[in-house]
């Protein structure tokens, strides 16, 4: 819990610094081609984080990602303040921190839901997103999952907010309460 929190602050300094330069945009751009540079070498985050490497090194590396990756300077001081306080690790978490920050500010949510039945997929997502879309009052991207453990019907996760409407998890909150 206390690296997501981390993550969070980091992700909030980054974010606030992108508005008030108002480069929002060129945030978001840097933090796709930052998500996209670590599939294509998942040993990116290992190498600056590898303490085998002096701290100059890998701040150096840091400055040569950012400029390879045409990095607005808030990301490459970022990169370079997580490798100073050891937190690289916290690399992925901060990116899609950023992104649910910058989704807010768009107007856009993003929620996922965990359905039993993969024949219910496009009719639900079609529902969930209108029902969402009016709830929360903005456009919402939403990713359906099937997932067969849930045992029927679904779980929708919105942000850090999770709602368990499944047979599984009715089944758990029963036995915990017997128990209990």
């Amino acid at each position: 819990m206390r690296d997501r929190v981390k993550a969070k602050r980091y992700s909030k300094a980054i974010v606030e610094l992108a508005i008030e330069r108002g480069c929002v945009d060129r945030i978001d751009e840097g933090r796709v081609h930052l998500i996209e540079a670590i599939a294509a070498v998942p040993a990116l985050i290992g190498g600056l984080a590898d303490e085998r490497a002096s701290f100059p090194e890998r701040m150096s590396a840091a400055r040569e990602i950012g400029a390879s990756l045409q990095l607005d300077s808030i990301w490459v001081n970022a990169l370079c303040l997580l490798i100073e306080k050891n937190c690289v690790y916290l690399i992925p978490r901060v990116l899609e921190d950023v992104a649910d920050r910058v989704r807010t500010i768009r107007h856009l949510a993003r929620a996922r839901a965990w359905v039993f039945d993969g024949d219910a997929v496009h009719a639900l997502r079609k529902q969930l997103g209108t029902i969402l879309c009016d709830l929360l009052g903005c456009e919402v991207t939403l990713d359906v999952i099937v997932d067969p453990s849930i045992l029927g019907g679904f779980v929708m996760a919105i942000g850090d907010t999770q709602f368990d409407a499944s047979l599984k998890g009715g089944l758990d909150r029963m036995k915990e309460q017997m128990l209990a």
